[in-house]
């Protein structure tokens, strides 16, 4: 076995290591989801709906979780008159549809 053989090998091992750690990170954070597109939210900052959702990784405690697209919420509920959009972090929801919420950490 040549150097570049090698190098080859222990590339292609590295690769697939990678690509099936990120597929466990995202088979976890989509597994422990408790919310979906539609749902309104509220953390520390305020309330929104989801139109969105997607996976993050958290490196302090090495697991994954969900981070979420909504569009903002005044308190009652409604939709603010200028529409703006947020991102809400799973590790910082308080509540899902009025339900209070935890975050297993």
């Amino acid at each position: 076995m040549t150097k570049q053989e090698f190098d080859n090998a222990l590339n292609a091992i590295e690769k697939r290591y990678n690509d099936a750690q990120e597929q466990l990170y995202i088979e976890y954070a989509k597994s422990n989801n408790p919310c979906k597109v539609g749902d309104i939210i509220e953390d520390h900052i305020g309330k929104g709906r989801i139109i969105e959702q997607q996976v993050t990784r958290n490196y302090r405690d090495k697991r994954s979780s969900m981070f979420y697209e909504c569009i903002e919420l005044k308190k009652d509920g409604t939709p603010r008159k200028k529409e703006t959009l947020r991102t809400f972090y799973q590790c910082n929801l308080k509540s899902i549809n009025g339900k209070p919420y935890k975050y297993d950490e």
